[in-house]
C-alpha cells in the first residue's frame, strides 16, 4: 500500500485555483489509476481533478456519477486525517451503495474500515475520517456539524426542505458540496441551482453521448422503447416536466405580454375611445406558517391601433395582464391585511370596477365578514375551496373543488388567456411555485393559489367537474 496514504500533512501546490480546496501532487484521477486500477474517461478524469469547492453534475442514467463520487470522497478522506464526510441519498438503500462502492475500493488498498457505532450507515477508517450515509429526511438530518464533504446525490429527487437543512453542515468549515443527478422534472432545488447561473457553482454536464461505455445500438433501442421525451431527460441531460406537473414551464413562458399597441392614430374627425379598466384580485389567506398572497388581474379594453373603415369604428380588443403578485408578511393581522387592502384599492383608478375573490374556508369567513364591515371599495367574491367534485352555491360563498379550480388555473394557460409582464416583481417565486403544483409535496403555494382565485373572478368556469346530481333522463318521446 501506497505510503502516502496517511501522510498527514499532504504536499500542496503552489498554484492552486481555490483556496478552499488543495491540490495535491498527485490528482485524484491519478491516483484512481495507480492505487485503485479504475482508469476514469476524460470527462470522469476532468470530473475528479476540478479544485472547485461547488459543483454540479448533471449527467445520464449510467454514467458512473456514483463511482466517480465515491473515488473522489475516498481521497479526500485518506489525504485529510479525522474529516467527516456525509453522502444524502433520497433513499437510505441508496446511501448503502454509495458506501459499498466505497468499501469495495478500500477492500482494493487492503484497508479494512470499521462502523461508527454512534451511526449504523457508515465507514470509519484507520486515520479518523469517517464517511456516512443519510436518507433525504429533512427532520432526521439535523444535528451534524463540521463536515467536510457533503454529496447529495440523486439531488432531483431529494426534496427542499432536506437541502435547506443539510446545507448548514457545511458553516464552520466552508467544506465541499458536490450535488449530483440525472434530470428529473422542472421544479426543485437542483433544476433552480442548474438554471440560476450563480457563479459560484461549478457545472458539468454529460450526456450519455459522451460515455465511451454505452453503445449507439444501445441508445437507438432505448430512444425507441422510452420515447422521445423521456429518453432526452434519462440520457441527454434535458429537463422536462414530470407526469405529476400540473403547470409546465413552457406555458407560463407561452404567456409572456407582448409590447402594448402604439396610441391610434386619429381617422378625420372620429376620436379613438378610451380604455376602460377591470381589476380581479385573488386573496389566498394564510396561517401561522404560510403569508397571505395577493395576485392582481386588469382587463383592459382598449383600441388595437386599427380602424374599420366599413362600420367607421376603432377596433377594440380585450386583454387580462397580471399586474401584481404579493405576500404579506407572516403573522400579519387580520386587521393589518383589512387596512393595507384598502390602501391597495384606494391607488387603483377610481372608475375602474374591482372584484375580490377571497379564500373564505375555514377561518377565512371571519376574514370576509372583516372585509365587508370595513367597508372596502370592492365587490366581495368568497369561495369555500373544498374536497368535492363539482362547483356549488353556500348560503355565504361559492364552493369550488381544489382541483376544479387548479384545473381552471391550467386551462387559463393553455388557452393564453391572460398575460405575464417579463419583468413582473416576485415573478420567479411565483414561477418556482406554479411548477411546484402536483410535483412537489408540502411545497408554498400561496402566490400560485391566489392566482387561480384572481383568474375565477375573471374567467370562472362554473360547469367544471362531475355533478353532483343526477342527470335527468331524456323526455320519452311522443
Amino acid at each position: 500500500m501506497a505510503s502516502h496514504i496517511y501522510r498527514k500533512d499532504p504536499p500542496i501546490l503552489s498554484n492552486r485555483t481555490d483556496p478552499g480546496v488543495p491540490q495535491f501532487a498527485e490528482t485524484p484521477s491519478q491516483w484512481a489509476i495507480d492505487t485503485l486500477h479504475f482508469h476514469p474517461d476524460p470527462r470522469q478524469a476532468e470530473i475528479l481533478d476540478t479544485p472547485a469547492s461547488r459543483v454540479l453534475l448533471c449527467c445520464s442514467r449510467q454514467w458512473g456519477k456514483s463511482t466517480i463520487t465515491a473515488i473522489r470522497a475516498l481521497h479526500f478522506a485518506l489525504h485529510h486525517p479525522n474529516s467527516t464526510l456525509i453522502c444524502v441519498s433520497p433513499a437510505k438503500r441508496q446511501s448503502a451503495i454509495f458506501l459499498h462502492k466505497v468499501r469495495r475500493f478500500l477492500h482494493t488498498l487492503a484497508i479494512t474500515p470499521r462502523t461508527d457505532r454512534r451511526e449504523p450507515l457508515s465507514l470509519l477508517l484507520p486515520n479518523g475520517s469517517s464517511l456516512i450515509g443519510l436518507p433525504a429526511l429533512e427532520a432526521t438530518t439535523r444535528g451534524f456539524s463540521a463536515v467536510d464533504f457533503l454529496i447529495l446525490d440523486e439531488a432531483a429527487r431529494i426534496s427542499d426542505s432536506a437541502y435547506h437543512a443539510v446545507r448548514p453542515f457545511l458553516a464552520t468549515t466552508n467544506g465541499l458540496l458536490w450535488v449530483l443527478s440525472t434530470p428529473h422534472g422542472e421544479s426543485g432545488f437542483f433544476y433552480d441551482e442548474w438554471h440560476k447561473h450563480a457563479q459560484h457553482w461549478t457545472r458539468f454536464s454529460v450526456p450519455a453521448t459522451d460515455c465511451p461505455r454505452i453503445s449507439k445500438e444501445f441508445l437507438e433501442a432505448e430512444r425507441r422503447s422510452f420515447g422521445a421525451n423521456n429518453f432526452a431527460q434519462e440520457y441527454l441531460c434535458h429537463f422536462l416536466p414530470s407526469r405529476h406537473q400540473l403547470i409546465p414551464r413552457a406555458l407560463i413562458d407561452r404567456c409572456a405580454a407582448p409590447p402594448p399597441p402604439p396610441p391610434p392614430p386619429r381617422f378625420g374627425h372620429f376620436l379613438p375611445p378610451p380604455s376602460t379598466s377591470l381589476f380581479h384580485l385573488g386573496l389566498d389567506l394564510g396561517l401561522h406558517r404560510n403569508p397571505t398572497a395577493l395576485s392582481v388581474l386588469e382587463e383592459i379594453t382598449r383600441p388595437t391601433g386599427e380602424f374599420d373603415h366599413v362600420n367607421l369604428v376603432y377596433k377594440m380588443e380585450t386583454v387580462l395582464i397580471l399586474k401584481d403578485v404579493r405576500t404579506f408578511p407572516l403573522e400579519t393581522p387580520d386587521a393589518e391585511i383589512t387596512w393595507q387592502l384598502d390602501r391597495y384599492l384606494n391607488q387603483l383608478p377610481q372608475d375602474a370596477k374591482k372584484r375580490l375573490a377571497v379564500d373564505a374556508t375555514g377561518a377565512g369567513d371571519p376574514v370576509v365578514t372583516l372585509f365587508r364591515d370595513a367597508g372596502l371599495p370592492v365587490t366581495l367574491q368568497p369561495i369555500v375551496i373544498t374536497s368535492g367534485q363539482s362547483v356549488g352555491k353556500l348560503p355565504h360563498a361559492t364552493s369550488i373543488p381544489r382541483k376544479v379550480l387548479l384545473q381552471n388555473l391550467r386551462i387559463q394557460f393553455e388557452c393564453r388567456s391572460f398575460q405575464i409582464p417579463p419583468g413582473l416583481e416576485n415573478l420567479p417565486a411565483l414561477t418556482d411555485e406554479l411548477t411546484a403544483l402536483g410535483a412537489r409535496q408540502n411545497h408554498p403555494d400561496d402566490q400560485a393559489f391566489s392566482l387561480a382565485l384572481a383568474l375565477w373572478s375573471a374567467r370562472p368556469n362554473p360547469n367544471a367537474g362531475e355533478r353532483s346530481d343526477p342527470i335527468p333522463p331524456y323526455p320519452k318521446p311522443r
